[in-house]
């Protein structure tokens, strides 16, 4: 920890490089979370929503591609866009409930750390 809070005497600068700490700590957390399969719905949720994200990104740079920067413009359904929408939501909701004390424990976890790191550097023995 102490490489990447950086030699630095400033807590706002310890806060702000710890931020990489934080990012680090919750890819890590949420991915054993959904590799342990605490919540197999959580991870169905998750497996749902990149594949939903992939194939939308395929599907828009395929027509992209295709009409050579053409509008183009999409026939759905409003059932299957409110479907899609409610999942998004509900499923959002499910997995930040599910993560919450990951968040919260990797947050107290790089703040207190960087409080100790300010103390051991400013507080004079």
């Amino acid at each position: 920890m102490i490489e990447v809070v950086n030699y630095t005497t400033r807590f706002r600068y310890l806060i702000q490089n710890s931020g990489s700490l934080l990012i680090g700590y919750l890819t890590a957390g949420f991915l054993a979370f959904i590799v342990s399969e605490a919540q197999p719905g959580v991870a169905l949720i998750v497996v749902f929503g990149v594949v939903l994200g992939g194939a939308a990104y395929i599907g828009g740079t395929v027509t992209h591609r295709l009409t050579g920067d053409l509008p183009v413009f999409g026939v759905a359904s409003v059932g299957g866009i409110v479907l899609v929408g409610l999942t998004i939501i509900v499923g959002g909701f499910t997995v930040l409930r599910a993560i919450g004390p990951l968040v919260a424990v990797s947050v107290v976890g790089v703040c207190f750390g960087s409080v100790m790191a300010w103390i051991a550097r400013n507080v004079p023995t």
